[in-house]
């Protein structure tokens, strides 16, 4: 699995994810872990060097943008009750997350 870049984990009934295992693949470019039932999602400890993670449509609450690995290039977080989504590195220094009402549809 080593060279593996994109895993698809969407529609799996997900509820919790560890990122930090030192089994990650080490190729890995993106990761969709959409429409899941994620409640948190911890990016503290990425082991690839440039990491894009579509986590859209699960339940995901609260989010640490602070402890985000650097290796986070870009995190879709939208249909969340928090969207603290970016598309680019650059663009992650202005992210600020927002509370959302309305995440089910």
């Amino acid at each position: 699995m080593d060279n593996l870049l994109e895993l698809q984990l969407s529609w799996n009934k997900l509820e919790f994810i560890q990122l930090s295992s030192y089994q990650f693949p080490k190729q890995l470019t993106q990761l969709d872990i959409s429409f899941n039932r994620l409640h948190q999602l911890d990016l503290s400890l990425v082991p690839v060097q440039s990491l894009m993670i579509n986590a859209d449509r699960n339940f995901i609450s609260t989010f640490d943008m602070n402890s985000t690995s650097p290796n986070v290039s870009a995190l879709r977080l939208t249909r969340n009750p928090i969207d603290c989504s970016w598309n680019t590195p650059q663009e992650r220094n202005h992210t600020q997350c927002k509370q959302t009402l309305d995440f089910s549809s």
